[in-house]
């Protein structure tokens, strides 16, 4: 508990399986439990980054068959990251038959 106080780190004092005997922490395995957690949520995060990325391009992939789409609405469209938001534009860009009817 020294080092959570020390630090203030939240997460050390919140960690009870961190706790061995009689109070005392297993700073050793909290700290590794703490690096561990910190890179599967930047996998995670990465993942989820990625689907979005990809589902933009091929969004744009499907609009531009039908000519430029403006560099505002590039932008806009690989801006977004809502997985929901982008799985609805991908279904308007497969039916679209213009870029003037996807915007």
């Amino acid at each position: 508990m020294v080092a959570a106080n020390y630090t203030r780190s939240r997460e050390l004092i919140e960690k009870e399986s961190f706790v061995v005997d009689e109070g005392k922490m297993d700073i050793c395995r909290a700290i590794k439990e703490l690096i561990l957690d910190g890179k599967m949520e930047g996998i995670v995060e990465g993942k989820a980054e990625g689907k979005a990325e990809g589902k933009a391009e091929s969004i744009l992939m499907l609009v531009e068959r039908y000519g430029t789409i403006s560099d505002e609405l590039k932008r806009e469209i690989k801006s977004i990251s809502d997985e929901d938001v982008l799985g609805q534009l991908l279904i308007l860009s497969a039916s679209a038959k213009s870029v003037e009817e996807f915007e």
